[in-house]
């Protein structure tokens, strides 16, 4: 044996998985901004030993390990060694690493293994609180959209018959979301979640579609149509298509790609497979654009010909512009998503999160809260339930003197006057 050649001894653990599993990593922040969750060996522990003294070499060692699983898109991988009775990334670095193998580098002789983690952005918390905190305000404000347009019929027209619609859809989709996204131990459970979740939002956005319809006849007419007086033949097509597309889509869907619904680690669509509901979502958001630029230029023409202060030409302003920003709100967030990777990964996941999650909070303000009617409505209702009307006990009179047969006892019918005025303060 000459001088430069050096014995080396390798020997495989196949049964060490178990024992080892309570010493990984036990500093799981090590990757810096990074959190290591569901940590887990994924590969045969190899002990390397050289007939040396030295520990560490001036050339270092490289490992090819064949997975035990395959690896996920989700995980990453760890190259680690044995050192003071726990695994550590020190002295070893990952060079390549794919669904099957990974290669490692180290610069010491020791018991190599590759560990498979998730991991998780110190960022990713501030994102899922953001996120929670804002769409349980949005349900709530969604729930009082519900409500309003339900009974509020000082404000019913057509356009409030697909508010209605669009909030309902919302609710259930943003309610969805909350407690269903992270049910990941069922796989059919999740493949479900995720299904309803693509067909709520696409509701949401052929909903407003068939708004940008509705608003491109009221301008033609220049009026708001009635509530009460749209024909029943409109309203079926309405719920047929509000409705019944997004079935469509994702029943093509599903029969395409099944096990698309649902990942490892969220009850969505596969990343490969995003496609499937973007493009429909493109589509309406297009098709809506150019919807409200026939509408505008209509409108300019009405107004051109009209005088502008005429009551249902500043109606028709209010519902375009309150459409248009609905339209703004539901569609770019969903086109943040879209650009979340490489350089501006981070910004756009705010962005995403922020206006996903105030879309209810949007509509609550625009359609309820700036609406005259809606408040009128709201301090209506303040006012009968903080002013209830009298008892009728409190209101007859029993102080009458019994010798005095003179005088005039209040009569049942001023009684009952007097207790309608008193329940009715002007």
């Amino acid at each position: 044996m000459t001088t430069d050649t050096i014995a080396v001894a390798f020997i495989s653990y196949g049964g060490l998985k178990t024992l080892l599993q309570d010493t990984l990593l036990q500093n799981r922040t090590f990757l810096g901004n990074e959190i290591l969750t569901d940590v887990h060996m994924n590969s045969r522990l190899v002990s390397v030993s050289a007939r040396s003294k030295k520990q560490n070499i001036s050339t270092p060692v490289n490992l090819t390990f064949q997975h035990l699983k395959s690896k996920v898109p989700q995980e990453k991988a760890l190259c680690v060694q044995w050192i003071s009775g726990a695994l550590s990334k020190h002295g070893c670095q990952q060079i390549f690493s794919n669904i099957t193998h990974t290669e490692c580098s180290c610069q010491y002789l020791s018991s190599f293994a590759v560990l498979m983690a998730t991991t998780h952005k110190h960022g990713d918390l501030i994102l899922t609180i953001i996120s929670y905190l804002g769409l349980s305000i949005s349900v709530i404000c969604l729930f009082l959209c519900i409500v309003t347009f339900l009974f509020c019929r000082a404000s019913h027209n057509s356009s409030t018959f697909i508010h209605l619609h669009l909030s309902f859809c919302l609710f259930f989709a943003d309610l969805l979301f909350l407690t269903g996204i992270d049910k990941t131990g069922n796989k059919i459970l999740c493949s479900v979640i995720a299904g309803m979740l693509k067909y709520l939002y696409l509701a949401c956005f052929v909903w407003m579609f068939l708004e940008a319809i509705n608003l491109y006849f009221i301008v033609r007419n220049l009026k708001v149509a009635n509530y009460s007086g749209a024909s029943k033949y409109m309203k079926i097509c309405m719920y047929l298509i509000g409705y019944g597309s997004p079935v469509l889509i994702v029943a093509i869907s599903a029969a395409i790609k099944p096990g698309a619904f649902g990942t490892l680690y969220h009850c969505w669509l596969d990343p490969d497979f995003i496609w499937s509901f973007m493009g429909p979502v493109c589509v309406i958001i297009g098709v809506n654009l150019v919807f409200f630029c026939l509408i505008l230029k209509n409108l300019h023409t009405k107004v051109a010909s009209l005088n502008s202060e005429i009551s249902s030409v500043k109606n028709t302003k209010s519902l375009i512009f309150k459409a248009i920003g609905l339209v703004f709100i539901l569609g770019v967030s969903w086109c943040f998503g879209l650009f979340q990777h490489g350089p501006v990964e981070n910004i756009m996941a705010y962005l995403f999160t922020i206006t996903n999650s105030v879309q209810g909070i949007f509509i609550f303000l625009v359609y309820c809260l700036l609406n005259k009617k809606v408040r009128e409505a709201y301090w209506h209702w303040i006012c009968c339930i903080r002013e209830r009307p009298p008892e009728a006990s409190e209101i007859i009179v029993t102080s009458f003197p019994i010798s005095n047969p003179s005088t005039n006892v209040p009569s049942a019918t001023a009684v009952v006057d007097q207790k309608v005025e008193w329940g009715n303060p002007t």
